[in-house]
């Protein structure tokens, strides 16, 4: 019985975090998702991450947003697989590597993520016309 106490309790603390960032309320959103994020919470790890990339209730900091993509990726979050895949393509905050980028774009797409397999299709289709750009 306890133990449906405190999942619901971090299930509302969670959706309480989020919809204040769907708000707009980014300023203490990042110390909540921290909070959450030491349960290894992958939603709130990416949307640290998200929140790294684009300077939102943040300093704008790509090796902050890499680092939390990379847990959230880990726990299986597509979202996340997907965007470190772009930091790998791209060179942000890591060293620009294709064949890294295209395997967390691999991982994306095995999890349901659209964008992801329209990257992976751009890129075989490019094998075959001897161009190799994503």
């Amino acid at each position: 019985m306890a133990t449906m106490m405190v999942d619901k309790s971090y299930a509302n603390k969670l959706e309480d975090a989020v919809e204040a960032y769907r708000r707009g309320s980014y300023s203490n959103e990042a110390e909540q998702f921290l909070a959450l994020t030491k349960d290894g919470d992958a939603v709130s790890q990416f949307l640290l991450g998200y929140m790294h990339a684009t300077g939102q209730g943040v300093v704008q900091n790509y090796t902050e947003a890499a680092k939390w993509y990379r847990l959230a990726a880990e726990e299986g979050d597509a979202d996340a697989q997907y965007k470190l895949g772009v930091l790998y393509e791209r060179g942000l905050a890591v060293a620009q590597d294709l064949a890294e980028a295209i395997n967390w774009y691999r991982f994306a797409a095995n999890n349901g993520h659209p964008e992801a397999q329209k990257k992976l299709d751009l890129f075989y289709l490019s094998l075959d016309g001897g161009i190799y750009k994503l």
